[in-house]
């Protein structure tokens, strides 16, 4: 006997999305200070704990440094400013245009803002930002204090992207990667996309392209920076699919009704052949290089139907899926007597069901019986009093 394994209540939305690109909580200009130069630090308040998000209030920045000194890696030294207290001095300018973005300039030179002696050198710049009496902070993910390193002097050359954050990302074809990357002296700066040079700026500190996703795949892009008596290599990787999704609806099972309209928005991400389908049928012609997809759906007989968009591009292929339900007229019934609610396995071979669901407008029972899919015959009876839904279930 096959037992149930799933009871789905179709007023639950299930959605699903695909992450953007991970902000970073601190980013700083220039991407490579050293200890007698200024420094402007960017805070995005979304990011690390998100104890500052949208708060509409002043941030202040609370700050020392982490130096030759410290005793570990978070021991701060040279603390300039006070916990709690609303000083100017300390406030960060708001980013327009951008929202829990905030910048904070260090200077004439980190050394001499902060006070460090010349003998003592400075490893780390340390952060935690808050609000004016200190009662939210802005954190690292895990309440953890923020930092960013500085750089001697006459330190090696180095190179480090700035975008994407991430090091292993995964995107969909026809998407954009921003790739911003710097080195830390002027050189030749080489973008490569699997071993084939993309983008190239000479005497440059910072090199910033624009790379469209157009293979599936995993794929791997190096950025070489050379002086001319060194060089430095930085990586990152992406993960390539073709996908096309449904934007709306956003459930993966629809309750309508007969005379209803559906909107349907789809998104294929790069210019695609579209075909509508209603339980494999096509409806009307193939939509031919769009990467979009917007139409609206006439809802005109009762029952379970399945809704799919089939997406093309050059050889590669994907489907997004949704099903409709309009459920039959209600059978409103009490349960008979003798039955507690969950599942009775009765002699005859049948299956009794039953919840307890108040507030429900219509309850169909899913399993591998009935290919997980809402049908007729699988629709709950409901009680008078609206709170218990049952059902007798045979052929298991």
């Amino acid at each position: 006997m096959m037992s149930l394994r799933c009871i789905l209540l179709l007023l639950a939305v299930f959605a699903a999305g695909h992450s953007p690109l991970a902000a970073q909580l601190l980013t700083a200009n220039p991407v490579f200070p050293t200890a007698g130069g200024p420094v402007t630090i960017t805070f995005d308040a979304s990011q690390g704990n998100g104890g500052l998000a949208n708060c509409n209030c002043a941030v202040y920045v609370h700050t020392g440094v982490i130096t030759s000194a410290s005793t570990s890696p978070s021991d701060w030294k040279y603390v300039v400013t006070t916990w709690g207290q609303a000083n100017a001095a300390w406030l960060m300018t708001p980013v327009p245009g951008q929202p829990n973005k905030y910048t904070f300039t260090i200077g004439p030179g980190i050394r001499q803002y902060y006070n460090v002696p010349a003998a003592e050198q400075i490893l780390r710049l340390a952060f935690v930002f808050r609000n004016a009496n200190g009662t939210l902070e802005g954190k690292g993910v895990g309440n953890s204090d923020i930092f960013y390193d500085v750089f001697p002097e006459n330190a090696p050359l180095s190179t480090v992207f700035t975008s994407p954050a991430e090091t292993n990302l995964s995107r969909f074809v026809g998407q954009n990667i921003q790739v911003l990357g710097a080195a830390s002296r002027p050189s030749t700066i080489s973008l490569y996309e699997d071993g084939q040079l993309i983008s190239s700026s000479n005497n440059a500190s910072s090199i910033n392209h624009t790379l469209t996703v157009l293979q599936q795949g995993q794929h791997l892009v190096e950025m070489i920076a050379n002086d001319g008596q060194s060089s430095d290599t930085s990586r990152f990787s992406y993960e390539a699919s073709y996908r096309v999704l449904f934007s709306q609806p956003t459930q993966s099972v629809v309750l309508t009704t007969v005379g209803s309209s559906l909107p349907l928005q789809a998104n294929a991400h790069i210019p695609s052949t579209l075909q509508l389908l209603i339980d494999g049928q096509p409806q009307g012609a193939a939509i031919e290089s769009s990467a979009t997809y917007s139409n609206s759906l006439a809802i005109t007989t009762p029952g379970t139907r399945l809704v799919q968009l089939a997406a093309a591009y050059e050889d590669l292929r994907d489907t997004a899926s949704f099903v409709y339900v309009v459920p039959g007229s209600l059978n409103i019934a009490n349960p008979p007597a003798g039955f507690n609610d969950g599942i009775s396995y009765l002699p005859d071979g049948r299956v009794y069901l039953q919840l307890y669901a108040p507030g429900k407008q219509v309850i169909f029972v899913l399993g591998d019986f009935n290919n997980w899919t809402p049908r007729p015959a699988y629709q709950m009876n409901r009680s008078q009093d609206g709170n218990t839904w049952w059902l007798y279930l045979e052929g298991l």
